[in-house]
């Protein structure tokens, strides 16, 4: 057989070069497959909680500027119940009774608009003088000749509005529009963005009219409506004041911007509030990696709110990991594939070689597996029943269900995979009846259809008397640690192929953690004297005195043949 100057047969040689090589190759293109869908996983995870996030702050701004309209409809309803019209120190016990800066947050007060014949306007001042206010007098923003005013007779507190009061709003066309729009469709009404007189600042601001009709709720034609109008009742706002603190927006994940459908006009930009704070406003203009547009339906208007990602939340979601991924698998080839041809081509004393390289690819192993794993934390509360009664933002972020969806819910009806017969299910059951606490992993399903595995910590909850009320679960998202797990599996089977590969002339076992042995070949076997099935249940020390484990070593050494 014809060999080199090392002593190796030729056939061996060439196994020596090209195995590490193919396996080298192998780990590349495995690292290259992780790594793309790590990317494409983190891409879609990054957009979706945007999009989440976009929706939030959608649904804030809606919320936010038709908050006012119950207001204005409890003041309607007083109308509605009085026999005769409603005085000024009625209206202002109204105002009064309600606390605006809390409920209405941006909202300057509420008024009364009575629509006046041009030629009834004396009579009109007279009558509200008559009615305490001395100094009242009808005053208007531009020169108009239209033949009824809408004249301001109420605005509460008076304090912060008296530039308003006795204001004709029909002389500006914005307000107008939107007071006549009001009265004619019988709806609440927002007017395009204008600048309230009261508005020291002079920011952008809303009217927001809700018309009421003598007849109580709306006539059902437009002609109807107007013979039967008392007036309209509308709220001042002050859009920055109004959309100032969104939550989304205070935790620096996105800015927004809303815009009139109508014209295009924009009407609010958070970036504006934002560059005066701590935060400034260089970082904000820079290019969002997200951006979408939603439309928001306010009272009798359409508006568009442009959401985008700020640089926090683009660097809290870069996707680094896929290629930490990459270059981590492509090390540890290189370094299998280097000890496979050093074993294959020595066939010496790799005793301390080996275990350094053991070490360093626990240690890559290690930092894959911290780079796969991504713990969310989910936190909800349920009563007796199993009903949830609170959740946290983490459970709507893990889970992709809101907080109205989970709410009175039972906990298997919003999470559960239909399978509630497992060892785990019965240990939880189990904890739950005896009203005590444990420690499960359960396999859970998203809004979406995706499987979740939680490591749950199940506490119960008590009263101030120490009666049972409830229980909470924290649970921290697992499902890539079980993935992990299914790697070092893999990457076991793979030292066995490793096993047999190996020539018979090298003795190569493997230990567990505590030093007990997995695995040795038939070379091992031989020479220590001992059978497969002894071995098993031997510590390594029996061959290999005074050496530590690692968390998972390899060892291999030379001997003679006799």
């Amino acid at each position: 057989m014809t060999t080199n100057a090392n002593g190796l047969s030729l056939p061996r040689l060439h196994a020596a070069r090209v195995a590490p090589m193919a396996l080298a190759l192998l780990g590349v293109c495995i690292a290259a497959v992780i790594g793309l869908w790590m990317q494409r996983m983190g891409d879609a995870e990054a957009a979706a909680d945007f999009g989440r996030s976009a929706k939030r702050v959608a649904e804030v701004v809606e919320s936010r500027i038709k908050q006012p309209v119950y207001g204005l409809n409890g003041a309607r309803g007083m109308y509605a119940s009085s026999e005769r019209d409603v005085h000024r120190r009625e209206f202002r016990a109204y105002v009064a009774s309600r606390d605006l800066p809390r409920e209405f947050p941006g909202v300057r007060g509420f008024g009364f608009i009575e629509r006046v014949d041009r030629g009834a306007v004396p009579a009109f001042v007279a009558a509200e003088q008559a009615d305490g206010e001395l100094q009242f007098a009808v005053h208007a923003m531009a020169a108009s000749d239209h033949d009824h005013l809408y004249v301001i007779k109420y605005i509460e507190p008076a304090a912060t509005n008296a530039a308003a009061l006795g204001l004709d709003i029909g002389s500006e066309p914005n307000r107008r529009e939107a007071a006549e729009r009001a009265m004619t469709t019988g709806r609440p009404t927002l007017s395009a963005a204008i600048t309230l007189v009261q508005d020291s600042q002079q920011s952008a601001g809303f009217l927001l009219f809700v018309p009421v009709y003598k007849t109580g709720a709306a006539p059902t034609t437009p002609a109807k409506r107007l013979e039967a109008l008392v007036g309209l009742l509308f709220a001042p706002m002050v859009v920055g004041e109004i959309l100032a603190t969104v939550p989304e927006v205070a935790s620096g994940q996105v800015h927004f911007q809303l815009r009139d459908a109508a014209g295009g006009k924009a009407i609010f930009d958070s970036r504006e509030v934002q560059k005066n704070g701590p935060k400034g406003a260089a970082s904000t203009r820079r290019e969002s990696r997200f951006q979408t547009e939603l439309k928001v339906s306010l009272p009798g208007r359409e508006a568009t709110v442009t959401v985008r990602s700020t640089p926090q939340f683009d660097a809290a979601h870069d996707n680094a990991s896929p290629w930490i991924v990459f270059a981590g698998g492509a090390l540890a080839s290189a370094l299998l594939s280097a000890a496979l041809a050093y074993v294959l081509r020595q066939q010496a004393s790799l005793r301390s070689r080996a275990e350094a390289l053991a070490a360093s690819l626990t240690t890559d192993l290690e930092r894959l597996a911290q780079v796969v794993r991504h713990t969310r934390n989910a936190v909800l509360t349920t009563d007796l029943e199993q009903r949830i009664n609170w959740v946290n933002e983490g459970f709507t972020q893990l889970t992709g269900y809101s907080r109205a969806q989970a709410l009175g819910q039972t906990v298997e009806a919003v999470l559960g995979t239909g399978t509630a017969d497992t060892p785990a299910h019965r240990v939880l059951a189990a904890a739950i009846a005896a009203g005590h606490g444990c420690r499960v992993e359960l396999l859970h399903r998203a809004s979406d259809g995706r499987e979740l595995w939680l490591d749950l910590d199940v506490q119960p909850l008590l009263d101030a008397r120490g009666a049972l009320t409830g229980f909470m679960r924290i649970g921290s998202d697992v499902t890539q640690q079980r993935q992990a797990q299914k790697q070092l599996e893999n990457a076991l089977r793979a030292t066995d192929a490793l096993l047999r590969v190996v020539n018979t002339h090298a003795i190569v076992s493997v230990a567990d953690r505590a030093g007990r042995i997995v695995e040795a070949n038939d070379a091992f076997c031989r020479i220590s004297g001992y059978s497969r099935e002894e071995l098993l249940q031997q510590t390594h020390r029996i061959v290999n005195s005074g050496v530590q484990p690692a968390s998972f070593w390899v060892e291999m050494w030379h001997t003679i043949a006799a």
